[in-house]
């Protein structure tokens, strides 16, 4: 009987350590996967959003249209029972130039921490952002923390900008547009952190950096090479990008995404 029972032990014992080995402990913390889902190319656009850096969980297409205004049904679908949807969504009080999901990390069973760089331009005018993410299905009970970090580029004020052409965005392709041994043509000079005077080919132009558009004065009159064509561009720029050595102003002809490209000669 003794012997029967040390059997029976040693049997439990050896079906615990298989169960044990079969079921792993989760080890924390552990990196997440992640698809970014964008409204970029919809007719589509974020609605009801709380701008609160706080992440909301979407686990349903009713729950997705409650977030998502559309003059058509054509936004991106997510397919529900495998996956989640997480829009964390705020403002800054200045323009953001880039923004870098760094991490989703998982911290513990259902604890979560999101880590977002975001590159500053330092013009001061109130931005909102969004991020959604695709995400294994989760919870909608699960905490996820937003930690943002930040980081400012230098001031506009005081430097000088000098075209270097007209690029395609999809193609990244450069056209340098004439007269290209002009040193004052197509330039700028910064005289606050949003205003800039420069010239055309030869006529003065003023910019202003205001929330996200872009306000010109200029006058067309006596342009040389492809003064003209520089200045009909200008009517139709929307909006700008500043990164620390280039500045892009975009705008779309024929449905194409373009953009002026200037970079910095100097610091005055």
């Amino acid at each position: 009987m003794k012997k029967f029972i040390i059997r029976l032990l040693a049997l439990f014992m050896v079906f615990i350590a298989l169960a044990t080995s079969c079921n792993p402990e989760e080890k924390y913390p552990k990196d997440v996967s992640f698809t970014e889902y964008s409204l970029s190319e919809t007719q589509c656009q974020w609605a009801n959003l709380p701008y609160d850096n706080k992440v909301i969980i979407v686990n349903s297409i009713v729950d997705l249209e409650k977030h998502i205004d559309c003059e058509s049904y054509t936004y991106p679908i997510v397919d529900f029972s495998k996956h989640s949807l997480l829009i964390v969504s705020g403002l800054s009080n200045s323009g953001i130039s880039e923004i870098d999901i760094n991490s989703l990390r998982q911290l513990s069973s259902h604890k979560y921490e999101l880590n977002i760089d975001m590159l500053l331009d330092g013009i001061k005018r109130q931005t909102n952002w969004v991020i959604a993410l695709v995400v294994d299905r989760m919870n909608n009970k699960d905490c996820i923390e937003t930690l943002i970090t930040d980081t400012k580029l230098p001031s506009l004020l005081n430097t000088k900008w000098k075209l270097a052409g007209i690029v395609e965005e999809a193609t990244g392709l450069l056209r340098v547009i004439e007269p290209k041994d002009c040193e004052r043509c197509y330039t700028l000079r910064f005289n606050t952190d949003c205003r800039a005077s420069g010239m055309s080919t030869s006529n003065q132009i003023e910019v202003e950096l205001d929330m996200e558009r872009v306000i010109y004065k200029l006058t067309k009159m006596g342009e040389i090479g492809d003064g003209y064509l520089f200045g009909d561009i200008l009517l139709k720029v929307t909006s700008y990008l500043y990164r620390e050595n280039e500045l892009r102003f975009l705008y779309k002809e024929n449905g194409e995404k373009y953009y002026l490209k200037y970079y910095k000669i100097d610091e005055l």
